[in-house]
């Protein structure tokens, strides 16, 4: 059989648009749509199986792209941008906390996530590498500067020197959550680890932005969370998420 390669025409294919509509500048989301976080400037560009806008925020241009759910779509997504002049990356998503101190709301820039899928493994050069328990890093000096200029809130705290997890399962994770524990992770994702690996794949600087939306620990499962929470979260995100935006992009 005749090997083929992800070349730049499969990279068109698979965003929906031409690689020469995304900006240097892209956020990256599993399931926020820009207007939920603040976003007034937006022209949707494609349409596929995953959703992308132009944005304006300042009179800056950046793309923004959601993804869909799951380590496999993220990291589709982000080795599409290879083909493209996109430069840096921020993830925006909801985390469980799965220990006491993290409050509903809580915004996280994590330092780094531990690997606990499988898509990661595909950007081994040898299938057979096993990438659980990998702790992939987002880029220092992004890191940094979101981290020092983060908006304060009285409602809510700012962690940053949190490591995170990222798992395959919503349904099954809780069993494993003393092993998650024991691998020094504080709050879990579906997509966080694959978006780093292969956003240092492409050679692209990262950084991530999480809400906590939920935490097991302090007996607030997603599932049963009261309106008011659900509300607070949202209007958190809506509130904060807007001036993190403009310290990343500008």
């Amino acid at each position: 059989m005749k090997k083929q390669t992800f070349d730049k025409n499969y990279c068109s294919f698979f965003l929906g648009c031409e690689g020469e509509k995304i900006q240097e500048i892209v956020i990256i989301a599993p399931c926020w749509r820009p207007e939920t976080v603040g976003i007034e400037q937006y022209e949707l560009i494609a349409n596929n199986d995953c959703l992308i806008w132009d944005c304006k925020l300042n009179d800056t241009p950046f793309t923004y792209i959601v993804t869909g759910v799951g380590a496999c779509k993220c990291l589709d997504v982000i080795t599409s941008l290879k083909y493209t002049k996109c430069k840096k990356l921020l993830f925006l998503g909801s985390a469980g906390a799965i220990t006491k101190k993290y409050k509903i709301g809580d915004i996280v820039f994590p330092k780094a996530v531990i690997c606990a899928e499988g898509a990661s493994r595909f950007l081994e050069e040898e299938m057979c590498s096993d990438t659980y328990g990998k702790l992939f890093k987002v880029s220092p000096t992004l890191w940094e500067n979101l981290t020092r200029q983060a908006p304060l809130d009285k409602r809510i705290h700012i962690y940053s020197d949190t490591i995170g997890i990222s798992v395959e399962s919503i349904a099954s994770q809780f069993k494993h959550i003393d092993e998650f524990l024991d691998l020094g992770a504080e709050c879990i994702d579906m997509e966080a680890s694959a978006f780093l690996a292969s956003s240092q794949y492409i050679n692209c600087e990262c950084a991530i932005c999480f809400c906590i939306s939920d935490n097991s620990s302090n007996n607030e499962p997603l599932m049963e969370l009261s309106e008011e929470q659900t509300i607070f979260r949202k209007q958190i995100r809506k509130d904060i998420v807007p001036k993190i935006l403009e310290l990343f992009i500008n």
